[in-house]
Parts: C-alpha cells; structure tokens; sequence
C-alpha cells in the first residue's frame, strides 16, 4: 500500500542515503549546495524570549521538512481511504473476489454489508448466486463468445418467455446452459413423462401427446 511506501520512508536511513544520491547527482550550475538557511530573528511581538531551534547541518534541516512532508501525505491519505462508505466498497469487492477465487463454502458477507442491503437484496440467493461464480466463469473461458454475448443471449431468452420472474428464469437457464456436459445425457422422453404426469392438470393437457 502507499501509506506503508511512505511510512517505510520516514526514517533517517532512507532519508540520508536520498540525501547523497542528490547531493551526487543533482548538483550542477543550476542548483545550489543544501546549505543552512540564514538565521533570522523572529519579530518582537512573536519573540517569547526562547531562543528558536537551530539546525547542526543541512541534512538534518532538509530531514525535518522531508519528514513534515511523509506526515502530511499519510495524513491525507488515511483521511481520504479510511472512510465508511469506502470500507464497505472494500467489503464488497471483497465478497466478490472470494466468490469467484475460493469454493462456495468460503463465501461470507461482512455485516456492514449486509445490514445496508438486507432490506433490498435477498441474502440466501444472493449467497447461491455466488456458489456459482465459478462455474460461470469457467464456461466463459472455455467457449469462443464473450462473456456479454453469452447473458445477452440468455437474457432475450428470458425477456420472451416472461416478463415476470425473469431473473428466476434467468438463473434457471444458467444453470443448465453451464452444466449443458450433463443435461445433454438426459433422456427426453423420461423429462417429459415426468412433467406431464407432475399434476392432474399437466396430466389433463399432456396426457394424450
């Protein structure tokens, strides 16, 4: 992470050996020598009677700007990145990439996550959809289509059998579409006897085809 570059940054090690490599490398007719900056008296209204800190050497003056300079960028950043609606886009990202790296027991949802989206998501589909992250994924990478095409496909398809239920529909077909290798080996004839004779109103319609 940056916050740990910039902290690894801050110590008088790193900053000395910076220090040189400048001092080497970036001193020409253009740049002075780091020097001390020339003493200055602080107003008599500001003077206190303290005398002000003195710098031994240019290093250490440039060390403690450098050093105000690490605090501030560690400042903001933890500021800007350790915020709540932030850690629960992480949280998020975090489901998603659990669901699709590891199997479907593994999946699990912070509970900040799921106290703002229980009232609008369904957590127990939501929790089988993610079982099938893989599966999904698989089929996309073994196949020529792209991953648009093969939804949209199976979206058209969902769009003209209802308008209705669609999404229900849509993992139905998912679901068979990713697991085609086995529904291939299905005999025809045993599916349709058993839904022609699932109800006595299946059975009125269909018995006689």
């Amino acid at each position: 992470m940056l916050q740990i570059h910039y902290a690894n940054l801050r110590s008088t090690d790193t900053f000395h050996s910076i220090f040189e490599d400048a001092q080497r490398t970036g001193i020409n007719d253009l740049v002075k020598v780091p020097a001390l900056p020339p003493r200055r008296r602080a107003p008599r209204r500001y003077d206190d009677g303290v005398a002000a800190y003195q710098w031994e050497d240019p290093e250490e003056y440039y060390r403690s700007q450098f050093f105000e300079v690490i605090n501030l960028l560690t400042s903001e950043l933890t500021r800007r990145f350790d915020q709540p609606t932030l850690r629960l886009l992480k949280n998020i990202e975090n489901v998603v990439l659990t669901a699709v790296n590891s199997s479907p027991g593994c999946i699990s949802i912070r509970k900040n996550v799921v106290d703002m989206y229980t009232a609008n998501v369904d957590m127990e589909r939501l929790f089988t959809q993610l079982s099938m992250f893989p599966a999904v994924l698989q089929a996309h990478n073994s196949s020529a289509e792209t991953p648009i095409s093969r939804v949209t496909m199976v979206s058209t398809i969902v769009y003209i059998l209802a308008t209705q239920g669609a999404e229900r529909h849509l993992n139905n077909l998912l679901f068979l579409h990713i697991h085609k290798d086995l529904t291939d080996n299905l005999n025809l004839q045993k599916v349709l006897r058993s839904f022609c004779f699932a109800n006595k109103r299946q059975l009125t319609y269909f018995a006689k085809v």
